[in-house]
């Protein structure tokens, strides 16, 4: 309320406060929250998109029923997801600390 308060009295309008005041404070806090979503994403739901045209867990029970080598098969599949989710949590942690450098801040 403070905020809303301090920005009138500086002449900010309505938008101006949103974008200048409170948007920054509600991204830097929404962040993490949403990165932990879009890997709860990619590991409970293979992004076709993303991964392949096809579902990669189809396409590795059909290699490991074909070669009888489920290990290496699912090891391999093991090793492209830790892959993808490593790679979301580095632009997690690199968004977080650009907003740190620019002044917004972080929750940690």
């Amino acid at each position: 309320k403070g905020q809303w308060e301090g920005a009138k009295a500086i002449g900010m309008t309505y938008g101006q406060c949103q974008r200048r005041i409170i948007l920054p404070q509600a991204i830097k806090r929404m962040i993490p929250a949403f990165m932990e979503r879009s890997i709860e994403l990619l590991k409970t739901t293979t992004l076709v998109s993303t991964v392949a045209y096809t579902d990669l867990m189809f396409q590795a029970n059909e290699l490991a029923q074909k070669t009888f080598r489920p290990l290496e098969v699912y090891t391999i599949v093991a090793a492209i997801y830790f892959v993808l989710i490593f790679l979301v949590s580095q632009f997690s942690i690199a968004v977080e600390h650009r907003l740190a450098k620019s002044g917004e801040g972080t929750v940690r």
